[in-house]
């Protein structure tokens, strides 16, 4: 499985590194990169996360930390 990044999904990485700096949080860099590493493994593991039929068919969910990754096949 191929993963790609929506435009929604870059957004939602901005806005986390953009909250944690503000916060003064020296962390933002290793939180995005905890995330990339997870949505990295979804090529080689995509039933990995919990699947979320309750939200849309398809669709499964990752915990990052205190982040939630959505993601499912288009």
């Amino acid at each position: 499985m191929r993963v790609r990044l929506t435009r929604q999904a870059r957004s939602d990485l901005l806005a986390i590194s953009d909250h944690l700096t503000d916060q003064g949080r020296g962390n933002a860099d290793i939180v995005l990169r905890r995330i990339a590493q997870q949505y990295d493994q979804l090529s080689l593991f995509p039933y990995r996360g919990v699947a979320r039929p309750d939200l849309l068919a398809g669709v499964r969910m990752l915990v990052v930390e205190r982040w939630l990754v959505f993601y499912g096949k288009v």
